[in-house]
């Protein structure tokens, strides 16, 4: 055969393997590539896997979701001239499938309470159909935040929170050996308080526990030993103020203090504006293991206040209270710095591919070329301002500078600007930076801004 033949036969060869590598190319980001003959994208399946809010409780109660795998399935591609399902982890190629009746897989070996965004796409002989995507989190193998306090029978009470995902029993181990087991209570409140009274101590002597939870797949680590392990006596402390903090112009101060004692059932707290004759009862802490509160009541700026606290019994009658904690005061001045933050997202789940923000505060640096350099996000940096601050930012755009967003949140969690969509729908449009200054204005219910920075007026 004549060279000039040969050519000629390996010339369409060399185009098609040059048009699939092509290809191979934009899987990196399916989602923006349509060739013309696509006839529909393929869909995961989320039945079993999240709930209509995005929660992934439905998957860890049939086990689909685990703390390292996943059960992912999707629709049959329709296209005749299918060629092959291509399975992403992030822009990550981590499966290939070439019979069009193979529409599930396992993907393993992940890591416990971390956010993966899937993609599938079905390829054809001229490139691919749009691709779905799917964010799953695996279980939590968190093991339980356990406290501890000693009432006035001398018995020691547990309680904790679960930290994990999976489905299952809580295990306590006392000095290594199993004493009880807890059911889980069956809802999707992570705030339930699960408790556990040990009868069978003796005062004056020491025990070590700890409690882990057991499912039939999965079960959490023990939980840390209780600190200085626990010393059964009854024995009731005031507690120990630490610090005043004025956290904004509503005027509100934020309360510190140590728990000196572990039998108490709460705490009473108490103030008196300076020159006052008497402290009065503010307010009244239930959690026993609380140590923090916010006073938001009837505060007046540039009034100086006295505080104390006490620790309480309240299961004895009538209630059994210490008396006052060292005194600590504070004055409400007029200008005060609070934080913001500045949070960073990306929706398709690598970083910001080299993009940065920085953010200045009248005109000054304050938060410099701050990048998310893998993951989703949010990820938080915080930010110093006082009443009347100018905050303004600028934004570079690295590779795929539509899949980045960001937004600054004032004190109180609310998003006071954003750019490159919405928070519930990052990656709309490429992030711009914000040349008209946001001014800090904390004498309100909401900061002011001129303008939404997706591009349109406020």
């Amino acid at each position: 055969m004549r060279y000039k033949d040969i050519c000629l036969v390996m010339l369409p060869l060399l185009l098609l393997l040059f048009f699939f590598t092509a290809c191979d190319t934009d899987l990196l980001d399916p989602g923006t590539y349509t060739p013309d003959n696509a006839d529909a994208r393929p869909t995961f399946n989320r039945t079993g896997l999240v709930a209509a809010d995005g929660n992934c409780y439905p998957g860890y109660r049939n086990y689909n979701i685990r703390s390292d795998r996943v059960n992912l399935s999707w629709t049959a591609s329709a296209d005749d001239n299918f060629v092959c399902y291509k399975l992403f982890r992030g822009n990550q190629l981590v499966h290939i499938f070439y019979d069009r009746a193979v529409t599930a897989c396992v993907d393993s070996n992940l890591t416990h309470n971390t956010v993966y965004r899937y993609a599938v796409a079905t390829q054809v002989r001229t490139g691919l159909s749009k691709a779905d995507t799917l964010t799953l989190k695996t279980a939590s193998l968190l093991p339980p935040d356990v406290k501890f306090r000693v009432n006035n029978s001398n018995m020691v009470i547990l309680s904790w929170l679960d930290r994990s995902d999976i489905p299952g029993n809580f295990k306590i181990y006392r000095n290594n050996n199993l004493i009880a087991e807890v059911p889980e209570y069956l809802s999707k409140d992570p705030n339930h308080v699960y408790s556990y009274q040990d009868n069978s101590v003796q005062q004056y002597l020491t025990y070590d526990y700890q409690i882990k939870k057991s499912g039939t797949m999965d079960e959490t680590p023990l939980s840390d030993w209780l600190f200085g392990h626990v010393y059964v006596n009854y024995d009731l402390h005031p507690p120990t103020l630490l610090s005043l903090t004025q956290i904004s112009l509503v005027p509100e101060v934020f309360i510190e203090w140590d728990d000196n004692c572990h039998s108490e059932t709460g705490f009473r707290i108490y103030r008196r504006a300076q020159g006052a004759p008497d402290f009065l009862q503010i307010a009244t802490v239930s959690g026993w293991s609380q140590t923090e509160y916010t006073d938001s009541a009837n505060l007046a700026i540039g009034t100086a206040y006295d505080y104390y606290l006490t620790s309480i019994d309240t299961d004895i009658t009538p209630v059994s209270e210490t008396g006052p904690s060292n005194v600590l005061s504070i004055t409400l001045t007029e200008n005060v710095n609070v934080t913001w933050q500045v949070a960073l997202l990306d929706s398709w789940g690598d970083g910001w591919n080299g993009g940065y923000l920085t953010v200045y505060v009248n005109g000054n640096p304050v938060l410099s070329n701050i990048t998310l350099n893998s993951g989703s996000g949010p990820l938080y940096f915080d930010l110093q301002v006082q009443n009347g601050d100018q905050i303004t930012t600028y934004y570079y755009a690295g590779g795929w500078p539509y899949e980045n967003y960001y937004a600054i949140l004032d004190h109180n969690g609310k998003i006071v600007a954003e750019s490159g969509g919405t928070w519930s729908d990052p990656g709309m449009s490429t992030p711009e930076s914000i040349t008209t200054p946001i001014i800090v204005d904390l004498g309100g219910p909401a900061p002011t801004w001129q303008y939404l920075f997706t591009g349109g007026e406020k």
